[in-house]
């Protein structure tokens, strides 16, 4: 019996998005750390506020459909389904108002415009996969590469004539697309009963891991040899190699079925950090 059903707290953060929240403080944190931008507690909070909000909205605005194809999670979330308003309005004033009295003015228009987006995502941009294939990937993969720009708004940093900002930025678009076809694979059956077209649904899922191993290698081998070129720090190469391993194994362990690997995809960004306080 799988270690969901029995921890609260592992339900939680399986289900309900944390991880990837605590991924936009990680791409927050690393693009400060290699850009060489200062980095303060309100920077890395503000980001998990944010995104945990938009993830505890989208949980709840679609939890009656994901009654019927998602059972699992839709009975853990309705343990507190009446709180999540609370909790969405406390987690974004509290990042709103961070970024507000520690940021900078533009931070906090970025902060609004990107709360609103990730209100419309389940509204507005998820349906339209049932039009668009891939759409939603597109969709998650800007929404966590434009978290490269957050630290220099919340600094008020000018981003300079480098382009290591911009490989960043195309690093973690490209990784975030690969990250959801891969956590699209346990939803197959549900998405293709909902007509949605992501790449397992349109594929099957032995197809779609084969796209994730190809893509993974091809990613890797572009960033580093960019990275090379462009004298990039170190640093960047790494992660691209060491992402390239994580996606290997990863791959391995959702083609076996077992529930940790979409934990682990879900937690991928926070490899990054480790790596980056790890490496001189």
């Amino acid at each position: 019996m799988s270690i969901y059903q029995h921890n609260f707290l592992v339900r939680e953060i399986a289900y309900n998005g944390h991880l990837q929240s605590l991924g936009a403080t990680a791409i927050a944190y690393i693009t400060s750390a290699l850009l060489h931008l200062q980095v303060s507690l309100s920077l890395l909070v503000a980001p998990y506020l944010l995104f945990q909000a938009v993830y505890f909205f989208d949980r709840y605005y679609d939890a009656s459909r994901d009654e019927k194809t998602n059972p699992v999670r839709t009975g853990h979330i309705k343990k507190y389904y009446r709180a999540i308003p609370y909790l969405i309005a406390l987690f974004l004033l509290t990042g709103l108002v961070l970024t507000l009295y520690t940021g900078t003015a533009t931070a906090t228009a970025f902060y609004v415009f990107a709360a609103v987006m990730g209100a419309l995502y389940p509204i507005v941009f998820k349906p339209l996969t049932t039009r668009i294939p891939l759409f939603k990937n597109f969709y998650v993969g800007l929404v966590f590469s434009a978290m490269v720009i957050f630290p220099f708004l919340f600094t008020d940093t000018t981003l300079t004539g480098s382009l290591v900002p911009y490989l960043l930025l195309l690093f973690i678009f490209l990784e975030t697309f690969i990250s959801q076809i891969a956590l699209d694979m346990k939803d197959e059956k549900a998405d293709r009963a909902i007509k949605l077209m992501t790449l397992p649904a349109l594929l099957g899922g032995d197809r779609a891991q084969n796209i994730v191993l190809v893509m993974s290698f091809t990613v890797a081998i572009a960033v580093t040899a960019t990275a090379l070129l462009l004298s990039a720090p170190y640093q960047v190469a790494l992660l691209a190699v060491a992402t390239l391993a994580f996606n290997v194994m990863m791959t391995r362990l959702v083609k076996n079925g077992k529930d940790i690997a979409f934990i682990a995809v879900a937690g991928k960004y926070l490899l990054w950090p480790a790596l980056v306080l790890i490496l001189p």
